[in-house]
């Protein structure tokens, strides 16, 4: 998963992170700001879920989230799946890149190794897998949507003009 980052100058965001920061509201307006970009980013959001592979649990479906953050002199969005917490899939980037095949050995002493059929065996012959590009598709398709209501939602919340 390539990191895509969007760099959006906007004249005068400096000024109001810095006017909230001086009077105080710190944590309102995070809030404000959190819930505002979970519905500027809900399409990309829905696309995302619609197109990540189900498997077994669907834990990486359900692990697709919204978060968004402030900095000294930023504010950052990102959409995907979460890498920490209680609904977390930690192998997205597997899903999403695919992985490479070889022969699989086991190291650990005393194991018995693979499970094949009633089998073990300490070597596998792993054909890898291919990408599914959901996160990659997902943005394409949405960042000409997403990112001006993310603008437009930044503006209202810290009252731009």
């Amino acid at each position: 998963m390539a990191n895509k980052f969007i760099d959006v100058k906007m004249h005068g965001l400096a000024t109001a992170l810095q006017k909230v920061r001086l009077q105080g509201g710190w944590a309102k307006k995070r809030r404000e700001l959190n819930f505002a970009m979970r519905r500027a980013m809900r399409p990309a959001y829905n696309k995302m879920r619609a197109r990540a592979p189900k498997g077994k649990t669907g834990r990486l479906k359900k692990s697709i989230a919204t978060t968004a953050w402030i900095t000294y002199d930023s504010i950052n969005i990102r959409t995907g799946p979460r890498l920490r917490g209680r609904s977390r899939a930690f192998y997205a980037h597997i899903v999403e890149l695919g992985s490479k095949g070889g022969i699989r050995t086991v190291k650990k002493a005393g194991s018995k190794g693979f499970k094949i059929g009633h089998m073990y065996s300490k070597t596998i012959n792993h054909p890898g897998t291919t990408g599914k590009k959901f996160i990659e598709s997902t943005y394409q398709d949405s960042i000409n949507t997403v990112v001006p209501r993310a603008i437009k939602a930044i503006k209202r919340v810290f009252k731009i003009r």
